[in-house]
């Protein structure tokens, strides 16, 4: 493999993004039939809310190597973010069947019935995604537990959320498992998102607002869900999951 694929490979962990691009511009002068290389280069560009470009990737990918699940699964992801959900299930799908155990797919499948208030759905896809990948539950964790309140099973759900964060004290994720389960306030959680760190602090942010606003829907005072949902959306994080969630809840109130 071409030694840019290793750099970008590198910019990639440490969210460079533009870095990434880069790097897989170049493996793809040395290899232009690298399909690893489009999928991943597609893969930052989702990160950096290059939706169409990212897709664009993704397709010359699977022209590359039709049978290429993991580039069908991120294809469904940036579709997911443009507002496709009928083409991002359809790719989530076909990523499945080429790969019945790829765990993200089951994440899309999850967030794609999400968006489409389908909970029992969304529940199913988030749970089979836990059942099969032990790293990187904790938004998933979250997402159940606001699928299992809405379907009137806060005790529950405040139970297994809790189990889980037990084991994952101190990062930021568990603080908006924390404050979910009633032990930290809105302004604890907005201080908590705060970092010196301009994308962090952006990120958090976006999650932080979506998160209250979902508490607040759950605590029917929409007037104030609102409030944060659209202080979400102002952060233009769009390649964050939240971002488009809180689109949604927003259309969802009628605003």
């Amino acid at each position: 493999m071409p030694q840019p694929t290793l750099t970008a490979a590198l910019q990639n962990c440490r969210r460079d993004w533009d870095g990434a691009i880069a790097d897989f511009d170049r493996a793809l002068q040395f290899d232009p039939k690298l399909a690893q290389a489009y999928d991943n280069r597609g893969d930052a560009k989702t990160e950096t809310g290059d939706f169409d470009g990212a897709i664009a990737d993704f397709n010359r990918a699977l022209q590359l190597n039709p049978k290429y699940a993991k580039a069908y699964d991120n294809r469904g992801l940036a579709k997911l973010s443009r507002g496709d959900l009928d083409g991002a299930m359809a790719d989530f799908n076909r990523a499945l069947q080429l790969n019945p155990k790829l765990a993200p797919a089951y994440a899309g499948h999850g967030s794609a019935n999400f968006l489409a208030h389908n909970w029992t759905a969304a529940l199913q896809g988030y749970r089979r995604f836990c059942e099969l990948s032990q790293r990187n539950q904790a938004y998933p964790r979250l997402f159940i537990w606001i699928i299992r309140s809405r379907l009137g099973e806060r005790e529950a759900a405040d139970k297994e959320l809790a189990t889980h964060f037990n084991a994952e004290p101190g990062t930021w994720v568990s603080k908006v498992a924390t404050y979910l389960l009633g032990n930290l306030s809105e302004v604890e959680l907005f201080t908590a998102a705060a970092s010196p760190d301009a994308n962090t602090d952006r990120g958090q942010h976006c999650e932080a607002w979506f998160y209250a606003g979902m508490k607040n829907v759950l605590g029917d005072d929409k007037w104030a869900a609102a409030q944060f949902f659209k202080k979400c959306l102002a952060t233009g994080q769009k390649n964050a999951v939240e971002y488009h969630f809180a689109k949604e809840e927003l259309n969802a109130l009628g605003q």
